[in-house]
């Protein structure tokens, strides 16, 4: 076990209320305790306002510390911290735990802490968030991880760059780009299963926030619509302004293009060309391939919908690895549709290798797909999605090209 104490500095000044006496923060593991005086406790963490420096800009600032980072707060605000003693050590553990890979166990302690701290913001709630977030996406819970998303990026400081802290565990699953600042395994790309139905049906994290972030609230609508539109709800999608938010630009195009009017689904469509066009990382080719897809599947015209399957087809195809989720999805949609076109033998292929390639894939549940006669599909667990995010030498001809 980690030993809970390796540094006690003494921040000298009083605490607020307490003149002359001393504040002893503690922190765990190797970390050194930031030089200044401790302020305030709460649920948001421990707040230091940092020692000022001198010179030009020369001022007071602070800083609040996630609860996990702190073992002890000792002197007068110790009996305040107190009252978060039994959080701080849940966070700390659960924390540890997924950095080292150990998900399963760290899951049930993140769900106990996001029942608290869900829908608030600051570093210990965006811990808390963060790390629900990496165990459901390392257990490929799809609808699952987007409350835990939505929380994360409500809870994280507007500036911060990346959202999402680095893993210990080399092989854990990127969950948030630090460029675009979207979760890279979690496009709003469903098709109507049991759990797309309680998320769209369900309440939403943000829905009884007080003053959620804007980028938070956009984007938990445009994930809200995606999954209505899927659930067979009335769904629609508004113009917003981005504004140089690439990550934001994305998810509203991939939604717009599914849920949009005509008009905004060809517009929708021209944006997601034109991204693929500027040869982006792998995993962005992938949702903007499998977007085009199924956005010309939902047109009247045949030749509107084969060219769907053929975007669609290009994933499997080429970007296997990179989303395997949504390499399944595009499977999926591309049998479904061809059994539509009349096409059973073009059908019933890609749907037997989507059972024998993706056992345990989330769409063969899909009513679409079981209600195919002499169909079973095969339940071993899901295979956990890797992205690969660079490329150097990325083959972007497909069907718009």
């Amino acid at each position: 076990m980690i030993r809970a104490v390796i540094a006690a500095i003494s921040l000298g000044g009083a605490s607020l209320g307490h003149a002359g006496a001393q504040t002893t923060l503690v922190m765990r593991g190797r970390a050194s305790a930031p030089a200044g005086q401790v302020v305030r406790v709460g649920a948001e963490g421990v707040t230091v306002a940092m020692t000022p420096v001198t010179g030009a800009g020369a001022g007071s600032t602070e800083r609040v510390l996630s609860w996990d980072v702190v073992a002890r707060v000792d002197g007068p605000l110790s009996g305040e911290a107190a009252a978060y003693a039994g959080v701080a050590e849940s966070m700390w553990r659960a924390r540890t735990r997924v950095d080292r890979g150990d998900h399963l166990s760290a899951e049930p302690l993140f769900e106990e802490l996001f029942a608290k701290y869900a829908g608030q913001r600051g570093p210990s709630a965006a811990v808390v968030a963060g790390g629900l977030l990496r165990c459901r996406l390392m257990e490929g819970a799809q609808t699952g991880a987007v409350p835990a998303l939505l929380a994360y990026v409500n809870a994280a400081e507007a500036d911060a760059a990346p959202l999402f802290m680095p893993s210990l565990e080399p092989s854990a699953p990127i969950a948030v780009d630090g460029s675009l600042q979207i979760s890279p395994l979690l496009p709003p790309i469903w098709v109507d299963l049991p759990g797309v139905q309680a998320l769209a049906r369900g309440t939403w994290p943000l829905s009884s926030a007080a003053d959620p972030r804007p980028r938070a609230a956009v984007l938990q609508n445009l994930y809200m619509q995606a999954a209505r539109l899927e659930a067979g709800m009335p769904a629609g999608v508004t113009t917003i302004k981005v504004d140089k938010d690439e990550g934001l630009a994305l998810i509203n195009d991939i939604v717009t293009a599914r849920v949009g009017e005509e008009g905004q689904r060809i517009a929708a469509r021209q944006a997601l060309v034109a991204r693929i066009k500027k040869r982006p990382a792998l995993w962005v080719e992938t949702w903007c391939r499998v977007g085009l897809g199924r956005s010309l599947l939902r047109e009247p015209m045949r030749e509107s919908q084969l060219l769907g399957i053929s975007e669609l087809l290009e994933v499997p195809a080429r970007l296997e690895r990179v989303n395997p989720y949504l390499t399944g999805i595009a499977l999926a949609e591309a049998a479904v549709a061809l059994r539509k076109l009349d096409d059973a033998a073009g059908a019933t292929r890609l749907r037997t290798e989507l059972s024998e390639r993706f056992a345990g894939h989330p769409a063969l549940e899909w009513d679409q797909l079981r209600s195919w006669p002499n169909f079973t599909p095969s339940k071993p667990a899901p295979v956990l999605p890797l992205p690969r995010t660079t490329s150097d030498d990325l083959d972007t001809k497909g069907g718009f090209e």
